[in-house]
């Protein structure tokens, strides 16, 4: 089976990121390469677990990032 790595792009002003890079554990080497070539674009990334805040649960972190705020 072949893995993957999703990116999916922000639509609008208020998103504090351009990119949500969501990957498979085993895939970890992979999507810090991509975040890292995508950020020496000025693309702005989140990824886990380098911007899940302490003490805020996985789930809920990706609930908030995927959420524009108003």
């Amino acid at each position: 089976m072949r893995s993957a790595i999703g990116v999916l792009e922000g639509d609008g002003p208020d998103m504090a990121h351009d990119v949500f890079i969501s990957y498979s554990a085993k895939d970890k080497a992979t999507a810090d390469a991509v975040c890292a070539t995508l950020e020496a674009k000025g693309i702005r990334c989140w990824i886990a677990p380098r911007d899940i805040l302490p003490g805020i649960d996985w789930g809920e972190a990706n609930r908030l990032e995927s959420t524009p705020s108003h």
